[in-house]
């Protein structure tokens, strides 16, 4: 392939994956988590730090432990919540102005990992598989079209992982600078991940032949890093979360093995690749360049040890390993190919277009089979998963919770009062001129009187034994004495009352309208209201 052909082919990939990323951002409405980072933006914008009251409004899904008596935010870092603020400030409030620069950050993270995959191997043809195996991923594309800390991550670790290399193999200053940068954007935007990356780089390194000069220069990263973020320590009040990382869950282990062998790198298809070496008797060629594949495939284990002493166990944690595994399996095509060219493209189309070999991997685990009834075409995850994807990207779907709001902007009046008993955030975001109560912020109902909106969930709360549910039974005891439900009608929504339709975890997310179950239901109170 002629070097002008590859970077046509290469800023046509780009621009595919750009699309996929930037497409129907203002759909459906920000989801808990997002209007949770959104309303943190809008907070800023009025306080100029991250404060968790903004008018009425009380910002919390932990019954207040994110803040203290200056309500400041001290949950998790800022930067994410800058960035949408920054955008807010540009182009006012709405979903897509809260989604869009984070879908940019995405698809700057898709042209970083053909830097990061030429720099290991300096084969372009593995540079651009590479960029289109991460830009086509599913699991990628949901976390990076939303309005939360993922795209930040994805990207500093892919510039992490890239000067680390450059640190080992005499990048000369440059490289240790750019390791502090990038753990830096890391770290602002989650320090849990920021720990298992950095836990992960320092275990992995030596891989690539370390010397004396690139152990100072690794270290002299980990210096700077470290002062750089050392404050951060004290005004995110890390060691105030001490007790939620005291524990190692070994079962956890488990859990994002299947994660990672479902979604991110399929061991089936390392299986196909190990049979053709043996078959066409080429291993000689792929084995002698070891060290930069077996570097990268030693990081996600010291990662997924770390993230196993967080409190929960989420996919979103171990989302920055999608570039690391896109390289992965761009260097296992192309070397495939050149074993044995037909073999080797099919197993790279396989790969590519279908979930063939994602399937069979996953078919061990929880994540074998039917596990999301209804959430997905199982015949698109086997033949063509972007196909789920692409049908919610070109029929989408609003869950409860954005019908439920789009209902009450409709017909409420200014100074109404709304009580959501989960995903209230998104209420709260989306509906300016209503007072909206409840979820799980611990704020007081008492002497609240009536409110006009009541949508009292099918799944109440989110309690466990990581979130206090100290004011579970006092709600619900305001619930059954304070409210005269006989002054409510109950309107009937279209739509199953399931929370958490949009959320990015793969194997969760609904990329079809839900169908079945308890219908949500939405009171309105037909009593005049007193003003």
């Amino acid at each position: 392939m002629s070097r002008v052909a590859e970077r046509w082919l290469r800023a046509a990939a780009l621009a595919l994956c750009a699309c996929l990323a930037l497409y129907g951002l203002d759909r459906p409405k920000l989801w808990i988590d997002e209007a949770e980072t959104a309303l943190l933006a809008r907070s800023i914008l009025v306080h100029g730090v991250p404060k968790a009251r903004v008018g009425s409004d009380l910002i919390s899904q932990e019954i207040g432990r994110e803040f203290g008596p200056d309500l400041l935010w001290r949950w998790t870092p800022w930067l994410d919540k800058y960035v949408a603020a920054g955008s807010f400030a540009i182009g006012g409030e709405s979903t897509r102005a809260a989604r869009m620069p984070f879908a940019l950050l995405g698809v700057a993270a898709v042209a970083s990992v053909y830097v990061l995959a030429f720099g290991l191997f300096a084969d372009r043809r593995i540079a651009l598989l590479s960029l289109v195996y991460l830009g086509t991923s599913v699991p990628f594309l949901l976390h990076v079209r939303q309005c939360r800390y993922y795209a930040l991550a994805i990207l500093g670790t892919v510039w992490a992982v890239h000067f680390a290399a450059g640190c080992v193999r005499g990048a000369g200053w440059r490289a240790p600078l750019g390791v502090a940068a990038a753990l830096t954007l890391v770290f602002h935007a989650n320090y849990l991940t920021f720990a298992a990356l950095s836990v992960s780089l320092a275990s992995a390194t030596w891989v690539l032949g370390i010397d004396r000069a690139g152990a100072g220069r690794m270290l002299l990263a980990a210096a700077l890093a470290a002062l750089f973020n050392a404050p951060w320590l004290f005004v995110l009040d890390v060691a105030g979360k001490s007790d939620l990382v005291a524990t190692f869950h070994p079962e956890y282990l488990a859990e994002y093995g299947a994660l990672l062998v479902r979604y991110g790198f399929p061991l089936a298809a390392l299986a196909a690749f190990a049979l053709l070496a043996a078959v066409t008797r080429r291993w000689r060629e792929p084995a002698a360049e070891w060290r930069a594949p077996v570097f990268l495939a030693l990081l996600p284990f010291a990662y997924v040890l770390v993230l196993c002493l967080g409190p929960l166990r989420f996919f979103r944690y171990a989302a920055n390993l999608l570039p690391v595994f896109a390289v992965l399996l761009g260097w296992l095509s192309v070397r495939a190919y050149e074993m044995q060219r037909a073999a080797g493209g099919a197993l790279a189309a396989l790969l590519l277009v279908t979930g063939i070999f994602a399937e069979l991997s996953a078919a061990p685990t929880r994540y074998g089979g039917d596990f999301s009834p209804g959430r997905t075409s199982r015949t698109l995850d086997w033949v063509f998963p972007l196909g789920n994807f692409l049908t919610e990207l070109t029929h989408p779907f609003e869950g409860a919770i954005g019908q439920v709001t789009e209902l009450v902007a409709a017909h409420a009046h200014r100074g109404d009062r709304m009580y959501v008993s989960y995903e209230d955030l998104v209420a709260r975001f989306y509906l300016t001129g209503v007072e909206v109560r409840g979820g799980q912020s611990g704020e007081s109902l008492a002497g609240w009187g009536p409110p006009e909106w009541i949508f009292t969930r099918r799944f109440f709360r989110f309690i466990g034994p990581e979130v206090p549910g100290s004011d579970a039974q006092a709600v619900l005891d305001w619930l059954e004495r304070a409210v005269p439900w006989s002054e409510y009608e109950a309107l009937e929504l279209p739509v199953p009352d399931l929370p958490g339709v949009s959320i990015p975890e793969p194997q969760w997310h609904w990329f079809v309208p839900p169908t079945g179950g308890d219908r949500a239901v939405l009171a309105r109170r037909q009593a005049p209201r007193a003003r």
